[in-house]
């Protein structure tokens, strides 16, 4: 039996309770880094609901929404990506993106 996935964000530090680097899509949607290339890594789709629009908000809105909500929700109800990119129980997580990989 698996365990319940105890998700560590590699992509927000924990120290400085601040997000790493986002992604911004041609559609000006705000993403968390890590979901772009975990998303690809792993051939998942990317959850509806984990974007912000910088047409519906600024970049301090969608900060706050990233280091609140979306933190609770990973913490709470991890999405596919993180379940497979930032679970402490994987045996062999993935540690660093390498973009060499994807070209």
């Amino acid at each position: 039996m698996n365990p319940k996935p105890q998700i560590r964000c590699k992509n927000y530090n924990y120290n400085d309770q601040k997000w790493g680097e986002m992604e911004i899509d041609i559609d000006m949607k705000v993403y968390p880094c890590c979901m772009f290339y975990a998303s690809c890594k792993f051939k998942l789709s990317l959850d509806p609901d984990i974007s912000q629009s910088l047409k519906e908000k600024n970049m301090d809105q969608i900060l706050n929404y990233f280091e609140t909500s979306l933190l609770d929700k990973i913490k709470n109800n991890p999405y596919e990506t993180c379940k497979k990119y930032c679970d402490i129980n994987n045996e062999k997580p993935i540690t660093k993106y390498d973009p060499k990989k994807y070209e």
